[in-house]
């Protein structure tokens, strides 16, 4: 059938094959992403007929976005055509057309020095939960989600260490948040509780 071609039923069949393959919220991700940025240059067209000229123009609509986010868009527009080459011997064009290139210079992670964070944590200090919670961040380099997926049991007290195994993600659709592992396998891991990071959960388990 003709249809089989067309870029919305490929699509609905991409999206069933890595439905089991890969978390809620990078399906997610990904859905947004075809939905922003790709539907509406491909949407109805037929995928054997679209050249590498109508790939670069579609490349070239992204100017306005950085080429780390330009990267993101055509990858996933690339993994995609991947999988209409493999399954229905669609050529991937896309792959032909080298990346977006990144001349600006890389910018460095931002960090509280001490003095910084002795200021902020004035201003939390009266509240006992962002007080516990941002101590925790500062003293442990847990991520956010990673902090409020925490539950009792994933800190030992005796031990002095906390175990991170989960992550909380809000990127899922009529949902507030979901539980899930955490960003890499190398995030599972414990971490070292200091000593006044002790302390303060203590009181936090007390209040």
């Amino acid at each position: 059938m003709e249809n089989t071609y067309v870029f919305d039923w490929l699509f609905k069949r991409y999206i069933k094959s890595i439905n089991y393959q890969v978390k809620s919220s990078t399906l997610y991700d990904k859905e947004q992403v075809f939905k922003k940025h790709i539907f509406p240059y491909f949407r109805f067209k037929d995928m054997r007929n679209v050249s590498k000229q109508n790939y670069l123009f579609w490349i070239n609509t992204k100017r306005q976005y950085s080429p780390n986010y330009r990267n993101k868009l055509r990858a996933t527009l690339n993994n995609f055509l991947n999988f209409c080459e493999m399954f229905y011997d669609i050529p991937n064009r896309l792959k032909l057309i080298p990346r977006p290139k990144n001349h600006q210079p890389k910018k460095s992670m931002k960090f509280f020095d001490y003095h910084e964070w002795q200021k902020f944590q004035k201003v939390i200090s009266e509240n006992m939960l962002w007080d516990t919670f941002f101590s925790l961040l500062y003293y442990t380099g847990l991520r956010v989600g990673e902090a409020n997926a925490l539950s009792d049991f994933d800190i030992d007290m005796r031990k002095h260490i906390v175990h991170v195994t989960k992550n909380i993600t809000r990127k899922v659709e009529q949902k507030k948040y979901i539980v899930t592992s955490p960003k890499t396998y190398t995030s599972i891991r414990d971490v070292k509780l200091p000593r006044i990071m002790l302390i303060k959960l203590r009181e936090f388990f007390k209040y």
